[in-house]
């Protein structure tokens, strides 16, 4: 049996202020954000303000957002 730690103390609040950061850059509401990746808004909140772990499919979408954002505005990403 694997008897690796994988429980691991990480703070992922960063995180969640940058996808909130990268939404609200777009113009983007919790709701838009929400039915692109499938999830409720409430979950995209608690990962946004509370630290909630995010998934790989809303982190990688958010990195997108920014990305699109800073190309259309010829500025880079904060």
């Amino acid at each position: 049996m694997d008897e690796r730690n994988n429980n691991f103390d990480f703070d992922f609040t960063p995180i969640g202020q940058a996808i909130k950061k990268a939404r609200e850059a777009r113009g983007m509401p919790r709701e838009q954000l929400s039915g692109i990746i499938g999830y409720a808004p409430r979950h995209i909140q608690s990962i946004e303000n509370e630290g909630q772990y995010p998934s790989i499919e809303l982190f990688t979408i958010s990195f997108a957002i920014s990305q699109i954002y800073s190309t259309c505005h010829n500025t880079f990403p904060a």
